[in-house]
This record gives structure tokens, sequence and C-alpha cells, in this order.
């Protein structure tokens, strides 16, 4: 929290109870408060007004901090929708070739998942079609299912001791 923002919140507890701080309190106050964030210092000010029906010592104010402690927040766990075009991920990966390079770019995909990712361009602002992708992927699938099949193949030979031109 800033020197300027604290000021602007404890000004207003001074007018609310009528009391104001000497500039040497007010600068202890600062050097109690300051690593607490602007939001919090002015939960915690609420807090006295519901409580105090005078302006709180320091001591009062940081046991009050403490009394009150911080509420945990859980992260919320994100429902993702199945979806065969990004797996469920949000966002695509395609890649171009421009002046002989090979580069990667990502793009949003059309599902519910993509709601994190929406600075992204679309699938349709970059040219590609879900169609298109889907076969992609299909094709991934299928190779890599036939790799995998080839190299069990290649391993139970090696084992039973058979050449490779057998």
């Amino acid at each position: 929290m800033t020197s300027e923002e604290f000021i602007g919140v404890i000004e207003q507890a001074e007018r609310f109870y009528d009391k104001k701080l000497a500039q040497d309190q007010r600068t202890i106050w600062y050097e109690s408060f300051k690593y607490m964030g602007v939001s919090r210092f002015k939960f915690l000010v609420s807090e006295w007004y519901r409580r105090f029906d005078y302006f709180p010592s320091l001591a009062k104010a940081l046991s009050l901090d403490q009394e009150i402690g911080y509420a945990e927040t859980k992260p919320k766990l994100k429902e993702v929708v199945k979806c065969d075009i990004c797996q469920g991920k949000g966002f695509v990966c395609y890649y171009e070739v421009h002046n002989g390079y090979q580069y990667r770019f990502v793009a949003r995909c059309n599902c519910l998942n993509a709601s994190e990712y929406m600075k992204l361009p679309s699938l349709a602002q970059v040219g590609l079609e879900e169609a298109e992708l889907l076969r992609k992927r299909k094709a991934q699938k299928e190779k890599a299912q036939a790799l995998d099949v080839n190299e069990i193949k290649n391993q139970i030979k090696k084992f039973l001791g058979i050449k490779e031109n057998e």
C-alpha cells in the first residue's frame, strides 16, 4: 500500500471518528500497515466502524487484524469440456513455414475450454477449419498407433532373435 492510499483511508476514518492523528502517529501507523494491501486495510477500517465507537489505538487495530484473519480461498476447478479439436486445452497449436523456417503458432479453439484464451486469435481468424484439424488429429493418432504396433513387433523379433529382414 502506498502512503497516499494509506492517507486516503485513514483520513476517512479520522472524519468518521472526528479525531485527527498527529503526523508522527500517522508515520508510525503507516509503518505498521504499509505491507498490507489497500483493500485489506479498507476492510480492516470498515471493521473498526462496526466494532468501535471511538478511534482504535494502534494496538487494538493490529490485534483486530490478527483476530479477523484471512479468508482461505480455494481455487476453482475449471470444468473441462470434451473437445476433439483441442483435447480440452482450449487452444490449438499449428505450424506454418515462412522463408524456409517452420514456426509454431497458437489459436483459440471454438469450444467452452477457450474462455481463458480470449486474447488469442480464433481458428477462423487464422484460417483454420475444424474439419481439417480433426482430420489431422485422426491421422496423427493413427500414425502414432501404427508406430506403436511396429515398435512392439520389432521388440518381439529382437527378443526372439529374428532378424529384421526375415
